[in-house]
């Protein structure tokens, strides 16, 4: 008997999502979504997921499954950890570095980092062909290249043609390939597990279950003051910036550019609990996921819907529209 391939796929673990169900029988988790300010409860099974969303066909047409089975064994050896996190124990050795690799892949293949990095991989091609075809014979140069690699031959006219279609960028968009996109989202992980395996980890907890999480549920923060009008942030290799992801309504892992504190739980202040819930509306693709069903949540989702991550694509003459795949309906 042939095994069923794992169509419906979450793009925020399911185990991770089970941290944030209502404590009572039913297990739902209330889900807010901004594009449409809509909220809805449901098991996490039913929530984050879509089908196919990191699988894509191959040349034969056939659904390739690697990079989830691959996600799979990471939040596997994640979830045999957590409870060592949630209760504040400092990782070393193996289980740091896997449940490093988890932090990592949470953040890489979160829907508006993917959106990023197809919309950075479609700007770069959209640069290069800028490049090429500024000039005629550039570009013959790289045609000439083209059918000398390939055997293909291409008469003046159709040479014509692509070159004049090239330069009207009304008549054509492009289209970033998912393949591409998700291998870009694999490699950045492993050198951000790297990264948060050398950071300084600490859990902390409030008194209450008042944290959220979203579809980015990892966020950079940029210490005050320090945030740059053409370089931004910095990333995470600045020495001030630090990392904050949340582990339950309660809990929240925190990690900064210093040692690991001590092990144990930090306490986590109301207003400390507000600026981290806000990070997540700001960084949001669309949905945010709580525990508790509040207008206060649904407020923060529609105020902060239109914040986040963009990719700015400058340059001589016009841009042509650039479409990433799989971008939950927007």
């Amino acid at each position: 008997m042939t095994q069923s391939r794992p169509k419906k796929q979450h793009f925020v673990p399911r185990f991770y999502l089970e941290n944030f169900a209502i404590s009572d029988s039913s297990k739902k988790i209330w889900t807010y979504d901004t594009q449409w300010n809509r909220l809805y409860g449901r098991v996490a099974r039913e929530t984050a997921v879509e089908t196919n969303f990191y699988s894509f066909k191959d040349e034969d047409g056939q659904y390739r499954d690697d990079i989830e089975i691959w996600l799979s064994h990471v939040e596997g050896k994640a979830a045999g950890l957590y409870s060592k996190v949630l209760a504040g124990e400092i990782l070393n050795g193996q289980e740091r570095a896997d449940f490093a690799m988890f932090l990592a892949t949470l953040y890489a293949r979160s829907p508006s980092i993917l959106r990023v990095l197809g919309e950075t991989l479609g700007a770069e091609v959209e640069s290069m062909m800028n490049f090429i075809t500024a000039d005629r014979k550039r570009f013959d140069d790289s045609v000439n290249q083209y059918i000398s690699q390939t055997g293909k031959m291409m008469s003046e006219e159709i040479k014509d043609r692509i070159f004049n279609g090239l330069r009207d960028k009304s008549k054509y968009a492009l289209v970033v390939n998912r393949n591409a996109m998700l291998q870009a989202a694999i490699e950045a992980s492993e050198r951000l597990a790297r990264i948060f395996f050398q950071m300084g980890w600490v859990t902390t907890k409030s008194k209450g279950p008042g944290l959220i999480t979203g579809d980015s549920p990892v966020v950079q923060h940029t210490a005050p003051g320090k945030f740059h009008p053409v370089f931004g942030g910095g990333g995470f290799l600045r020495l001030e910036n630090f990392v904050s992801v949340p582990l339950s309504p309660q809990h929240c892992l925190e990690l900064y550019w210093d040692k690991d504190y001590d092990s144990g739980v930090m306490s986590l202040t109301a207003d400390r609990v507000r600026d981290l819930n806000r990070e997540r509306a700001i960084f949001s693709d669309r949905f945010l996921f709580s525990s508790i069903k509040d207008d206060g949540i649904r407020n923060l989702g529609q105020k902060y819907k239109d914040e986040g991550l963009k990719v700015v694509v400058s340059g001589p003459g016009r841009i042509a529209p650039i479409k990433v795949k799989g971008r939950m309906g927007r």
